[in-house]
């Protein structure tokens, strides 16, 4: 009740109405449903929230673009910002175009990158490519990095440049923890999210097989991988999950493993769902993801390393009484991925910019 009132207070009062420009799902993926989510907030935290989706599933990039423009720059006078969001092929892409219509209509303007990968998208463009980009998108009246390494990178470049982590809204489910009651049990590990290589499943499934007491359930859309790769004893296959059952499924399992070496791997749903259930995590040392938990919250192995895997593994079977310990600790992390707390920063920095713009205006008559 306090939440709802909250919420319906800060509603009354900003009289907010914002745009969000970016790809809606289906499909279902970390971007996606971090979009949807966002767009859920906003509906019951601002007067308005028009969602432009930008998906290119159904006519292809120039088709979508050429749609998104055309409804952004319809529906500009009903809103006070607009926010773009977008991954890294569509910022190089589209991501300009809109951002100088948005100038043109006299919005100020959000952009928030999503991935972990742009530093290393934007420094190996041409040099006249960065430019275009560092004056457009990077120029927006707030730059939103899903990193602190990328907020850290782009900072030299943009002044407005903020941290804007993966959220979740929290939960009052929590990890049941059977094996660290009765380890007579097997060590239910799960993998949740696309089932490709990059992701690290096989390596996941080789490693369990090397451990006796180890079993591994395996969720999500079949992506470069078949479902006849993923055998063993312990090992089964089950399908993608729906986003609103990720968590209820999460807290019957005992140790999340998550060994991805993915390209433009940022800060994963998947960890955050898991921290805010309080799901213990083995995650490989890769890109950004050591960023999100401390040596004491998170298992933290070499990408690609079966052997350190399943070890680690090996180790949590031998000692149960070692997840108790991080369930806790991840649920304390778990408050840095908030909805309540990441999607208020952004509605704050809206009505900072609505506020900015009225004097402005003021200022000229």
């Amino acid at each position: 009740m306090t939440a709802t009132v909250g919420v319906q207070a800060m509603k009354r009062s900003t009289a907010l109405r914002v745009m969000v420009v970016g790809s809606m799902p289906p499909p279902v993926g970390g971007t996606t449903v971090s979009l949807r989510q966002l767009c859920d907030f906003l509906a019951t935290s601002t007067e308005s929230c028009i969602v432009v989706d930008s998906s290119p599933r159904q006519s292809g990039m120039a088709r979508a673009l050429v749609r998104t423009a055309r409804q952004l720059w319809r529906d500009r006078r009903e809103v006070d910002v607009v926010s773009l969001h977008f991954s890294d092929r569509a910022a190089i892409t589209a991501g300009p175009l809109l951002w100088l219509l948005c100038r043109f209509a006299g919005k100020p303007v959000i952009y928030r990158q999503f991935g972990g990968e742009f530093a290393r998208t934007f420094f190996a463009l041409p040099a006249a490519l960065r430019w275009w980009l560092q004056h457009t998108i990077l120029r927006s009246d707030a730059v939103l990095m899903q990193t602190k390494s990328m907020v850290e990178c782009f900072s030299r470049i943009s002044p407005n440049v903020h941290w804007f982590p993966t959220a979740r809204e929290s939960t009052s489910l929590r990890c049941q923890l059977h094996f660290a009651v009765d380890p007579t049990r097997p060590l239910r590990c799960v993998f949740v999210g696309h089932v490709r290589r990059a992701k690290g499943v096989l390596t996941a499934v080789e490693a369990v097989n090397r451990v006796a007491r180890a079993t591994l359930d395996i969720y999500g859309p079949l992506v470069d991988v078949d479902e006849a790769e993923l055998t063993g004893p312990g090992i089964r296959y089950r399908s993608a999950l729906a986003p609103a059952n990720v968590q209820p499924t999460m807290i019957d399992y005992a140790l999340l493993l998550f060994p991805s070496r993915y390209p433009g791997e940022g800060y994963p749903g998947t960890l955050v769902e898991s921290a805010m259930v309080g799901l213990p995590i083995v995650v490989s040392r890769w890109q950004a993801l050591p960023e999100m938990f401390t040596e004491d919250e998170a298992i933290f192995v070499d990408a690609g390393s079966v052997e350190q895997l399943a070890s680690e593994i090996q180790r949590i079977a031998d000692h149960p009484a070692l997840l108790r310990a991080r369930s806790e600790a991840l649920l304390r992390r778990a408050r840095d991925f908030d909805a309540v707390t990441v999607f208020g920063r952004f509605v704050r920095i809206c009505n900072e910019m609505r506020s900015t713009r009225v004097v402005n205006n003021a200022r000229r008559v």
